[in-house]
């Protein structure tokens, strides 16, 4: 099966942006401000948590850096911080109705070393990117250092690695402000900063994302939260597929969606590959890229059934062509 993931990774961000500022702070290439007013200032705010049953207590930071400053700061944070195993965490923002991001976690964890491969390779687009957000977190100690999704840094410990934290973010030289100001505190919006080339098998955002998310061992953690009123509801899903046994010969990657109604994320993606395996038998299902909830509004023209009785039922209602994707 072709697939340029498995090749040298390519990350092209594109050279025709103009970098948003806001107040003092450079913004990430994937942010735009749309509230004239906002008014960011370098700096860094930090709380005592109090712990519940799952977490001991804590103490969190978060800081606003300068886009330019962002990967380095995260690198010193990472290595500074975290022990030589940690669980990886990856977030986006979500197509589901009834969550607004997905979040991944290693199943088990993995080391500093192959955490820190990932950053190398990927770091300069999480930081520009503006919807997503990577990190990593250990439970022994307790500590956890995320890129989040705007470009923020978010740094939680427990008590014993509090003068630890406190002295890597004391290195960044920013000044602790009472009311810390955030990009999602404002309107705004984001906009695409890869350049996509076939000739350089420069990757995209999926590209990136299952890279990540297969390399570090992760999982969602979070894909059942926001139980709709009433089941079932309906899906929407696509899958990477490998179409090699059915072709006879090495095929590109293909892709095929799906709307169903279902119980169940389990259900959905059940009741999709029966419909693929019923139209096409030699099919293989190499990934399933997305999975999410929709509400009745979602249902664009391009996949509304005649009789909207349908999306009331369970089973398939949608089956859309399977085309190459590159």
């Amino acid at each position: 099966m072709f697939d340029r993931r498995l090749a040298a990774p390519v990350v092209k961000i594109k050279s025709d942006l103009e970098r948003r500022v806001c107040g003092d702070v450079e913004l990430p290439l994937g942010v735009e401000l749309l509230d004239a007013s906002a008014r960011l200032q370098e700096g860094f705010q930090s709380r005592f948590v109090t712990g519940d049953d799952r977490l001991d207590d804590q103490f969190e930071f978060r800081v606003v850096l300068n886009q330019a400053r962002l990967y380095e700061a995260a690198r010193i944070l990472f290595e500074r911080l975290l022990p030589d195993e940690v669980f990886a965490t990856f977030e986006e923002f979500s197509n589901d109705a009834y969550r607004d991001v997905d979040a991944y976690a290693s199943e088990e964890p993995v080391s500093k070393a192959r955490f820190m491969q990932a950053w190398e390779s990927y770091g300069p687009f999480f930081c520009e990117d503006g919807r997503t957000g990577f990190g990593g977190m250990s439970y022994e100690p307790l500590v956890e250092v995320f890129v989040e999704e705007h470009g923020s840094l978010y740094v939680a410990s427990g008590l014993e690695m509090k003068d630890a934290v406190e002295a890597v973010v004391a290195e960044l030289g920013v000044p602790e402000r009472r009311d810390l100001v955030l990009v999602d505190q404002f309107e705004h919006d984001h906009r695409d900063i890869l350049e996509i080339s076939q000739e350089e098998l420069s990757m995209d955002d999926i590209d990136i994302k299952f890279s990540v998310l297969e390399s570090l061992g992760m999982q969602p953690t979070n894909r059942d939260e926001g139980e709709p009123e009433s089941l079932p509801v309906p899906y929407w899903i696509e899958f990477e597929l490998d179409l090699s046994f059915e072709r006879k010969r090495a095929a590109r990657v293909a892709v095929a969606h799906f709307a169903v109604t279902a119980d169940s994320w389990e259900e959905a993606v059940s009741l999709a590959e029966g419909e693929l395996l019923r139209k096409h038998p030699d099919a293989l299902v190499a990934r399933v890229i997305h999975v999410y909830r929709m509400l009745p509004e979602d249902i664009g023209d391009d996949m509304r059934p005649e009789n909207m009785k349908q999306v009331e039922r369970k089973g398939v209602w949608y089956a859309g062509p399977v085309t190459d994707w590159y």
